[in-house]
């Protein structure tokens, strides 16, 4: 495989190989954990032993993976996953699963994945109580095939995000007015001026003047507006689990049809009427590790670049509440994670406080 490839997957590269176009370098993995064994490795690799084949037969294969003193929580990242699709919302012949650990709260959790699932992931927090995870696979497609990293984040490597920007609410009528890029707006009041979410599909809120909460993002998917989600740091966007969480068949990425706009005032304006605005692509999507249906309807979009913190975009800012244990582990450095359990929730309680998250 090529030498970006092979570094990404964890490997290290060796000798030159292959031969014509298709010549790359040799992938050593030195992190390889087998079907039914176990690891405490800071980084392992769990994949089918076909890889990058597909499985030829019925397996079903699990590994331990035993959680470091040092550890805050447990990094899984799919990072080239292709599993028979869910059918009327279930996974009937591919699944992977977590089992076991979890935190005092929660004693495990089996929610089932399948699909296509590269470059999403998630993370497990761990404690003093949490006994080794349980990662399965059960393939009975003969067609799947997977190669997930599994990383143990060490506390030390934990930082919260910036507060001195975050959380600053535009004057809404001195923000409306300096937003009138558009010839045709030159002539019209502020109470004229079009909103970001026309009042129908506004469900349980109120419209807002233009940047007046400059940390709203739109999530758009194959270039439509999907769903709203929150800035909360210069690569981090929030939102609903449900809004990304969607697993195709195809062989076309997730990935790829993600978009993320900040600073956007009206979504049916073209980009070059709204100077303000700033789009990313999304790298990396994290679900929560116990996501179904409606519970822990929760995700984290890691952005491909930072964006500029302007006066139409902000981050919004994390709880101040000491009892919430923010050095535990909040954006982890790297591939980064949160920790749900103990973060998540609260950030989403607080911003809902502050304002409106409104799905389009």
């Amino acid at each position: 495989m090529s030498q970006t490839e092979c570094n990404a997957q964890g490997g290290k590269a060796g000798k030159a190989c292959g031969k014509g176009f298709s010549r790359g370098v040799c992938c050593d993995f030195d992190y390889i954990v087998d079907c039914g064994n176990t690891t405490s490795l800071p980084h392992a690799i769990f994949r089918n032993p076909e890889y990058p084949e597909t499985t030829k037969s019925t397996i079903s294969c699990t590994i331990n993976v035993v959680p470091k003193p040092t550890a805050c929580g447990i990094r899984i990242e799919f990072m080239d996953v292709m599993l028979a699709p869910a059918r009327n919302g279930f996974c009937f012949q591919d699944m992977f699963m977590i089992a076991g650990g979890g935190t005092v709260e929660n004693s495990g959790f089996n929610t089932q994945i399948c699909g296509l699932v590269k470059g999403f992931a998630t993370v497990v927090p761990i404690n003093e109580t949490t006994d080794p995870l349980q990662l399965i696979v059960i393939a009975q497609s003969k067609n799947a095939k997977w190669n997930i990293n599994v990383t143990q984040i060490p506390c030390s490597s934990a930082f919260t995000p910036a507060k001195t920007i975050c959380g600053v609410r535009n004057n809404p009528s001195l923000q409306a007015r300096s937003l009138q890029t558009s010839q045709s707006y030159k002539n019209q009041s502020l109470k004229e001026l079009p909103r970001t979410f026309p009042q129908p599909r506004i469900l349980g809120g109120d419209p807002t003047n233009g940047n007046q909460f400059p940390w709203m993002a739109v999530i758009l998917f194959d270039n439509t507006p999907v769903c709203s989600g929150t800035l909360i740091d210069a690569r981090w966007v929030i939102t609903a689990a449900h809004c990304v969480a969607f697993y195709e068949e195809e062989n076309q990425s997730v990935m790829n049809r993600l978009r993320v706009w900040l600073g956007a005032l009206n979504i049916d304006l073209m980009p070059r009427q709204e100077p303000r605005r700033v789009e990313r692509r999304v790298s990396r999507v994290y679900v929560h590790n116990e996501f179904q249906s409606t519970d822990f309807d929760v995700a984290l979009l890691q952005l491909n670049e930072s964006v500029p913190f302007t006066v139409a975009i902000r981050p919004a800012c994390f709880p101040q509440n000491k009892a919430i244990k923010v050095a535990s582990l909040t954006i982890i450095e790297y591939h980064s994670g949160l920790d749900f359990i103990k973060i998540i929730l609260g950030v989403v309680k607080f911003i809902l406080k502050q304002t409106i998250l409104m799905k389009i």
